[in-house]
Parts: structure tokens; C-alpha cells; sequence
């Protein structure tokens, strides 16, 4: 049986309510936010006899199991890669820093900008909420500001394509002015103009990790803390200029 669980609605549709009324011997939970109402939730599941896994981390205190993307990895490439091509103006859209992947993308930049002795600069930085008219506007916004970024990296592709689009409408070209990188290869990232450079995550190695994780305690009854990261690959198109 599949039960859909809404914890934002209200206890009766907690995960731990589920678990504990129905048929269920293990839960995968897939890109949680990290907010006080879903903290207290996962946490009443945690304390529950039920094996869980998460796919993509959990922001909370708790150690969970879990199994995703390794950010890092993924925004080092990026970073290498366009300081590479020379850039040293890289500015960034961001998605929301209450999900992992957009808290561990931001912090990855930062930190990767300060390995190769470049300048953090809050002008270049945007906030776009991982969607398209997100990535859009922050990018338009930035290009009407003081400081101008020569290289933009968004945390995700439906936002580099909103980024483009602010780029054209400016009058400038990708990547002769600006180069854009985006991350998740979508399908829509090899056929945009011009094709877009982007990190591509292994997601079915992400999957089957979860799932032989969450098999492994239920066959063992018992539950494990292990937090596998796996490795990204760069996607090297014509709108990083390389």
C-alpha cells in the first residue's frame, strides 16, 4: 500500500502517525525542508522502531540514514571549471537555504570562492527559489546593480535558464559576456540556446543506495545511521565558453 503523509497539515497525517497505523516496514523520505513544524515531525520518527531513509540529507541535529548528492563535489567542479576559463567575478542564484541541497550549494560556494582566493561579493548573489521566473529576476536584478559577475553559477538548471533569459533581454550574450552553469542536467539543459554547462548527479545510484539501505535494516531489523554522499559529473556545454 502507498500512503501519501502531509505533516504540514496536521498530526493525524504525521509520518510517525502512519507508521504507527498502518502496514509499514520502512520509509523513504525524499528532500525534506528544514523548518520547526517538519523538525518535530521527523523527529517523532526517529524515536520510532521503523528503519528510515532519506534521500538527499537532513538539515536537523539528528543523525540520520541517508543517501544523496554530494554538493560540494558537484559546486567544486563548477568553480574549477570557470576559473579555468579565467572568470574571478562569479556570482551565484541560489535556491532556498531551508532545503539541503540549497544550503549545501551556497556553502559549498563560499568556501570553493575562498580556496581559489576569490572575493565573495553579496552584489552577485541571488536568491531565485529554484524556479525559473526565480532565477530570472534575481539575474536582471543583478545585471541592473554596480558590480557585474563575468561567470553565474545557479543551483539549479530551471534557474540558469531564467538567468539566460534576463542575459538576452539585456542585451548581452552567453557566454561571450556572461558565462551561466547550472546544476541537475535536466533534458531541458542540452537543447536550450546556447546548450547549458551543468552538473549531472547520479540519481538512480542515488535510489539504489536508498533502497538497499532501507531493505538492509528492515531484513536486519534494526536501524542504521550511515550518510553516503556520491559523486557528480560535470556536463561541459557551450554556455560556459569552454
Amino acid at each position: 500500500m502507498l500512503f501519501a503523509a502531509n505533516p504540514w497539515q496536521n498530526e493525524s497525517l504525521s509520518y510517525s502517525w502512519v507508521t504507527k497505523n498502518w502496514l509499514v516496514d520502512g520509509v523513504l523520505i525524499l528532500n525534506i525542508l528544514h523548518q520547526e513544524k517538519m523538525t518535530v515531525s521527523i523527529k517523532k520518527l526517529l524515536k520510532d522502531d521503523i528503519p528510515c531513509v532519506f534521500i538527499n540529507k537532513y538539515l536537523g541535529s539528528q543523525q540520520v540514514n541517508a543517501a544523496g548528492i554530494d554538493n560540494h563535489d558537484g559546486v567544486t567542479k563548477v568553480i574549477s571549471h570557470l576559473v579555468d576559463l579565467r572568470h574571478k567575478r562569479i556570482g551565484i542564484i541560489n535556491g532556498g537555504l531551508m532545503s539541503v541541497d540549497g544550503f549545501e550549494r551556497f556553502e559549498a560556494y563560499k568556501k570553493v570562492l575562498e580556496q581559489f582566493g576569490l572575493k565573495y561579493n553579496e552584489k552577485i548573489v541571488g536568491y531565485g527559489d529554484f524556479n525559473e521566473e526565480g532565477g530570472y529576476e534575481e539575474m536582471k536584478r543583478i545585471l541592473y546593480g554596480s558590480f557585474k559577475p563575468t561567470a553565474m553559477f545557479c543551483a539549479n538548471d530551471i534557474m540558469a535558464i531564467g538567468a539566460m533569459r534576463a542575459i538576452k533581454e539585456k542585451g548581452l550574450r552567453v557566454p561571450d559576456d556572461i558565462a551561466v552553469v547550472g546544476f541537475d542536467d535536466i533534458e531541458a539543459a542540452a537543447v536550450v540556446e546556447p546548450p547549458l554547462t551543468t552538473i549531472r548527479p547520479p540519481l538512480e545510484d542515488i535510489g539504489a543506495k536508498a533502497i538497499e539501505q532501507l531493505i538492509g535494516d528492515i531484513r536486519n531489523n534494526k536501524k542504521t545511521v550511515e550518510e553516503v554522499s556520491l559523486k557528480t559529473k560535470l556536463i561541459v556545454r557551450e554556455s560556459s565558453g569552454a
